[in-house]
């Protein structure tokens, strides 16, 4: 048997969040750290608020 890098397909596998997830870590102003729940919410609220029309 071979180990295999790739992610497994699994029904509940969302390739949408996937790319909206590395979309995010690319940011310029995307923290190295969250300093509290409080703070990484705070912080994804004004991301999602960019993405709105």
């Amino acid at each position: 048997m071979t180990r295999s890098h790739s992610r497994p397909k699994v029904s509940n596998d969302n390739p949408y969040s996937e790319a909206q997830f590395k979309t995010t870590k690319y940011m310029s102003d995307y923290p190295e750290r969250f300093d509290s729940p409080a703070h990484a919410r705070e912080w994804f609220d004004a991301f999602t608020d960019l993405l709105q029309p």
